[in-house]
């Protein structure tokens, strides 16, 4: 198929203009010209990933986060990101990448996420333009449980409907029927969460976030940046992306590389498995502070 007609549907199925201002989305690197013929899909365009998509003999690579995001000021076979983006032009591979745009899209990131824990949103945590027919979208989505849950319950339903290796928990003692949920990177939005939420499920949460929140009456699920996000690779099942030329079946035999994530959580469940002796039996005032689910 022409790249450009799959530039053209990743454009309009996450918009541009809904990326947060401080995000680098879109064609990043490589020509709208041209032919697509395999597609490499991941969270994180790193040396393993360009790796396989060489291997795979992909000649597009459709990602989550951006692989240039802070400035660059010299691509050179010497430094690690120059080398990284020499060895993709060099085997004529291009990148787009749908960050937080496809986080606030309508069926993007954060109704694939209320969609797996079968949760009704009832309202985005951060609102973007709404859809051309009225419809509200955003990051984040707020939720009534049909049933109160522990912290640990609740971190348990979390970790089972996610498919996850392990989830990490801070209980304040409360149970929880108002909640929220935010894909990746979620303590930028601890200080403006309403009072009458009990419980957070995200990633990325310092052990000071965690102190402060129970304090506070609220428990954090931490889920870590790949536990919400990695429904991003199924992008391609969910959605009906313009045909590939010629041969479909081969288009369609194996689209999306799927080893990523699977290297990513082994090496996130290593990590867990050396902080577990620290935090799963700490006691404060006789509520279980955190704990991690296995």
């Amino acid at each position: 198929m022409q790249k450009e007609g799959l530039i053209q549907f990743l454009e309009e199925l996450a918009p541009k203009n809904l990326a947060e201002d401080w995000d680098n989305v879109g064609l990043l690197l490589g020509k709208r010209e041209g032919e697509v013929r395999r597609v490499y899909l991941c969270l994180d365009v790193d040396s393993f990933a360009v790796k396989k998509a060489i291997e795979e003999g992909c000649d597009f690579i459709l990602s989550h986060h951006p692989f240039i995001f802070k400035g660059i000021k010299a691509v050179t076979g010497g430094g690690f990101a120059g080398n990284k983006i020499i060895t993709l032009i060099e085997n004529g591979i291009s990148v787009f990448s749908m960050h937080t745009n496809f986080d606030s899209v309508k069926r993007g990131m954060a109704d694939l996420v209320a969609e797996t824990l079968e949760w009704k949103k009832e309202g985005v945590m951060e609102a973007v333009p709404s859809t051309t027919d009225g419809e509200e979208q955003g990051i984040g989505f707020y939720t009534h449980l049909d049933k109160a849950l522990s912290c640990a319950d609740l971190a348990r339903y979390v970790k089972e409907k996610c498919a996850l290796p392990y989830i990490e928990y801070f209980d304040s003692g409360r149970t929880n029927p108002e909640a929220c949920s935010l894909s990746g990177f979620g303590r930028s939005f601890l200080s403006s969460l309403p009072s009458d939420v009990d419980a957070y499920i995200s990633g990325d949460f310092g052990h000071h976030d965690a102190i402060d929140s129970m304090e506070k009456g609220l428990s954090l699920i931490n889920a870590g940046h790949y536990g919400l996000e990695h429904f991003f690779c199924t992008l391609y099942e969910r959605f009906n992306p313009p045909t590939f030329s010629g041969d479909r079946n081969c288009g369609r035999r194996n689209p999306i590389s799927g080893e990523n994530m699977l290297r990513l959580a082994d090496s996130m469940s290593i990590q867990y498995k050396k902080i577990r002796k620290c935090n799963e039996n700490s006691k404060r005032k006789g509520i279980e502070r955190s704990a991690v689910c296995r």
